[in-house]
């Protein structure tokens, strides 16, 4: 039917088509003609409180379309004051659709309700809406009006029809009233005498079979919820400068937003482009720009509503005021028998392929984070880029959910730096949930002192990420704040600290990592507080640094060979079984000459030995001329001291103990090694008269 010809709608903007429109609508629903044309032409709508189009569940697959967005216009009245809340479509049946049409509200509206375009309720199953335009939504609480809304609770029936046949127990193939929403795999809720729950294994177009524990008589309803599943699909939709709205709102599951460019959206921190409050929605290959609110908020509040397998894929989020996007969850309260009671409703999502980007608005100062993560997922070939804007402490990838075992994973994103200021104290990656990984991200131009990859919950780890830290601005590569955490495979570059540990840590392991610090002398790796054990580093430049020795404290390092170069297993104020050239030693107390014995003073500080010290912790690579800061020591038993001072003459082969008349230098003990003590092998001439090339043997 056309509202034009068969209904003498207005179409161009004078007279008021509200009303034919809606006759229109009728028409089709009584005559079952299934569709509704509304040729080009601006046609005038209105309406203070309700509903002005319905399409009622009694008219499955109807449809409503017009000749394009911008051709076929329903523009709102101007200065309408809402007595109540107004929907324009809405849809109550299965299958029925909208496409081709431009839906604007007009100015000045006013009233404490709100104004929503499209709204599809219960019982509106697998609706269709694509191909359309909606601009200025109003609202006046939270969430405010809505582009478009979908709602279909737990709880709503979906199947609801009877055995049509006395069932006796065993499996059996029904014929009941209706197959309508039966499919394989489904649990039916068979009722009567002997209710129980049945799971069909297979159907045909009329019957299904099953499996049943009890006989159950022909008048016996059969029943299913929904779990929320609506089915909607909403694409190529323009909607946009609605400044009291959210754009998109889904209180139901397994719908799919797709190729929307929604523009200009929002007024406050609470409304969002898109509110996604279902399960199993897939959202994917929007563009949002400009958004009040979150780009996409995947909420959680209704505790027996599960809302696991949504995927957030392919989507583009510019200049946002909070949050690119925020993933949130809630336990079950067992209410829904589906939903185990504790279980978390929010299960693995997917987000995936998503662009976040502070463009026009690196000036910001509200956001939180870019993606805020307090679910578990898998987030994974994302890119964002100045994600945080200007934002002091913000997270560009943050992951929390406090309580939670179930593990996450945070994978192969790019994070890049263009034109944020630097000392905002921001973090890339915050992993805060228990069991979390990241796992080949790219961290690009970092520029910012919180630290790239901060390690902050329980069994978290890092795997093969890449840090690049900006070469105008210190930035600190990986930060340990939990226990039993791991960094493998690291490859760090910066001008601050390479790996820290930010408070007393156990457990920790790091492996087969490169750290590169740009200036000699800087920390590739700040031990201080780690029990753990690190392997298998390469430190091209830079020093490990680590405190003085610890009663509460094991860090066994060992070098690339495997050897062990540091393992402190000691009481506290003694020294170490042994000691390599990475380590930076504390010398805070004492001046230290190069090329002479180290040993430990009382207070665990590095001394030169002097001519009534037996023992020696190694040999010192580095000196110093003040009583503050720290130097390099070899005393890797194994290891070869290529130039160590004696007190005489030697000969090669034979043991070289500390020098009793000439402190910190080495005298030849003959072919027997002494019974107690620190001792070395003399190899071969050193590098200058008087020093000797050595084998050290035993270290304290």
């Amino acid at each position: 039917m056309n509202v034009r010809t068969d209904f003498g709608a207005d179409n161009t903007g004078a007279a008021d088509a509200t009303g034919a429109i809606s006759k229109a609508l009728a028409a089709v629903v009584a005559s079952g003609k299934k569709a509704l044309y509304i040729p080009a032409g601006t046609y005038k709508i209105s309406g203070a409180a309700g509903t002005l189009f319905q399409l009622p569940v009694s008219a499955p697959g109807t449809c409503v379309y017009g000749d394009g967005p911008g051709a076929t216009v329903l523009q709102y009245a101007n200065n309408v004051t809402l007595k109540g809340d107004v929907t324009v479509f809405s849809f109550g049946g299965s299958n029925q659709c909208l496409h081709d049409v431009s839906i604007l509200n007009g100015a000045g509206m006013a009233g404490s309700f709100n104004w929503t375009a499209l709204y599809a309720g219960n019982g509106a199953f697998n609706p269709h809406l694509y191909n359309f335009e909606v601009a200025g939504i109003y609202g006046f609480r939270t969430a405010g009006g809505a582009g478009v809304a979908t709602y279909q609770p737990y709880s709503q029936t979906m199947v609801n029809t009877t055995a049509g046949a006395s069932i006796a127990p065993g499996s059996q193939s029904v014929t009941p009233g209706s197959m309508a929403f039966i499919y394989v795999g489904q649990k039916l809720l068979m009722g009567g005498a002997a209710p129980e729950s049945v799971m069909v294994t297979a159907k045909t177009a009329t019957t299904f079979t099953a499996t049943f524990a009890n006989p159950h008589s022909a008048s016996d309803p059969i029943r299913s919820n929904s779990q929320g599943y609506q089915g909607a699909v909403i694409e190529n939709c323009y909607i946009h400068d609605s400044y009291r709205a959210t754009a998109i709102i889904l209180n139901s599951s397994s719908n799919v937003v797709k190729a929307c460019r929604i523009v200009n959206v929002g007024s406050n921190s609470t409304q969002h482009a898109i509110y996604d409050q279902g399960g199993t929605n897939r959202i994917e290959h929007n563009y949002i720009e400009g958004v009040s609110g979150y780009g996409i908020h995947g909420h959680k509040a209704v505790p027996r509503e599960d809302s696991s397998g949504a995927v957030y894929d392919g989507n583009t989020i510019v200049n946002y005021a909070t949050n690119c996007m925020v993933l949130d969850s809630i336990s079950s309260d067992g209410v829904n028998p589906e939903v185990p009671n504790g279980v978390e409703l929010n299960r693995y999502a997917v987000v995936q392929n998503n662009t976040c980007r502070e463009r026009a608005g690196v000036g910001s100062s509200g956001i939180v984070a870019g993606l805020n993560i307090q679910a578990p997922a898998l987030v994974s070939n994302n890119t964002l880029e100045d994600a945080c804007g200007n934002t002091p402490r913000c997270i560009w990838i943050a992951v929390s959910t406090a309580g939670s075992a179930v593990s996450c994973s945070v994978s192969q994103n790019y994070i890049s730096v263009l034109n944020v200021n630097p000392s905002k104290a921001q973090t890339a990656i915050s992993l805060g949930q228990p069991y979390c990984e990241s796992n080949q991200n790219r961290i690009a131009n970092w520029n910012q002192d919180a630290g790239a990859i901060r390690l902050n919950g329980m069994n978290t780890s890092s795997h093969g990420d890449s840090v690049n830290g900006s070469p105008t601005f210190a930035s600190r590569c990986v930060v340990l704040n939990a226990n039993n955490v791991e960094v493998s495979g690291l490859h760090c570059a910066s001008d601050s600290i390479g790996v820290h540990a930010a408070q007393a840590v156990t457990g920790v392991r790091i492996r087969d990592s490169i750290i590169a610090m740009r200036t000699s002398g800087l920390k590739a790796l700040d031990a201080g507080g780690m029990q753990g054990v690190i392997s298998d580093i390469q430190i091209p430049t830079g020093v490990l640094s680590y405190g003085a020795a610890d009663a509460a404290r094991t860090l066994v390092i060992r070098n690339i060979d495997g050897r062990v170069v540091w393992n402190n297993t000691s009481t506290a104020g003694t020294a170490v079984s042994s000691m390599g050239r990475f380590l930076d030693f504390p010398a805070s107390a004492n001046i230290i000459t190069q090329g002479l014995a180290v040993k430990l003073d009382g207070s665990g500080n590095a001394a030169n030995a002097d001519t009534t010290d037996t023992v020696f912790v190694g040999w010192a690579l580095s000196g110093k001329t003040s009583a503050s800061g720290s130097i390099f020591i070899a005393g890797q038993i194994g290891s070869e001291v290529p130039a160590w001072a004696t007190d005489g003459a030697w000969t090669t082969g034979h043991y070289g103990v500390l020098s009793t008349t000439e402190a910190g230098k080495l005298h030849d003990n003959g072919t027997t090694p002494p019974s107690s003590g620190s001792y070395v092998m003399f190899l071969d001439q050193g590098e200058a008269a008087g020093e000797a090339r050595v084998l050290i043997v035993k270290t304290l």
